[in-house]
């Protein structure tokens, strides 16, 4: 089996404490920012560009964020992650026979 470590030296848990570690962490935090910087620029294009006549129950309904949606949408992207870092194992097909 092929040494993990090699193919993605982010997951080296001694390379956290170095500063090689410490840099790659702060360029993370770099570009989540940069990328959530450019969704809001363009969201906020985007709404500003269309015009919307008027705000009737239903969008307003819509636009309010419940407790349920909140938790629903934070457990969902929880399980994506899980998801992600799972292993693939390797199964046999299922068959009838």
């Amino acid at each position: 089996m092929e040494n993990t470590a090699e193919l993605h030296p982010a997951s080296d848990p001694s390379s956290l404490g170095s500063s090689k570690g410490m840099r790659r962490i702060l360029r993370l935090f770099v570009n989540l920012g940069i990328s959530i910087s450019i969704g809001i620029v363009i969201s906020a294009t985007y709404f500003l560009i269309i015009s919307i006549p008027e705000v009737n129950a239903e969008l307003r309904d819509c636009s309010q964020a419940t407790l349920l949606a909140i938790g629903v949408a934070f457990f969902a992207e929880v399980t994506k992650i899980i998801a992600s870092k799972a292993p693939i194992e390797r199964r046999k097909p299922f068959s009838l026979a």
